[in-house]
């Protein structure tokens, strides 16, 4: 079993092995699509104008519906945009099980959060602790460690994101 990203698909694709792949579980209707990489960031600081208008028409190209298309077949990674999701065809059924969990499940407030939140820190936590219970730490104890972590994350998470409100 891995909790692992999509980009990781066509890795495992290329080793030949069987699997497959599923949605995690909405624990309540406030949950939303868990978001991941794929992401694109661009700081103005210290930039021309034309720079940051480069920047903006580069973002506008690679949000695209055509490129987005291009996304998960070429890299792994689902693609930013439902409209393009819901083009998407083709696919193993892997992809398309990734495909499918992004068009049906909603957007909600609380996962948009995830992408500046504390998801990246928790995540590299879990892949640590999964790491640690492969090599015979038992489930409970690595586990524990996450918890400890992701609380701290969130919590500092909730800090800047109440600066930020004023």
């Amino acid at each position: 079993m891995q909790f692992n990203s999509s980009g990781n698909v066509t890795s495992v694709q290329e080793t030949g092995i069987p699997f497959t792949i599923r949605p995690l579980p909405r624990a309540s209707e406030k949950a939303g699509a868990v978001p991941g990489g794929n992401s694109l960031w661009i700081l103005k600081n210290n930039k021309s104008q034309e720079e940051i208008d480069a920047a903006a028409e580069f973002a506008r190209f690679v949000a695209s519906d055509d490129w987005q298309e291009r996304v998960l077949p070429e890299s792994g990674y689902i693609p930013a945009t439902k409209s393009a999701a819901e083009h998407t065809s083709g696919l193993p059924s892997q992809q398309m099980a990734l495909v499918k969990n992004l068009v049906e499940t909603p957007a909600t407030t609380v996962t948009a959060g995830c992408h500046i939140g504390a998801m990246s820190q928790i995540r590299s936590e879990v892949d640590t602790a999964v790491q640690s219970v492969a090599k015979g730490t038992s489930p409970e104890e690595a586990f524990s460690k996450v918890n400890e972590a992701a609380e701290l994350a969130i919590e500092r998470y909730e800090t800047r994101a109440a600066v930020t409100e004023k």
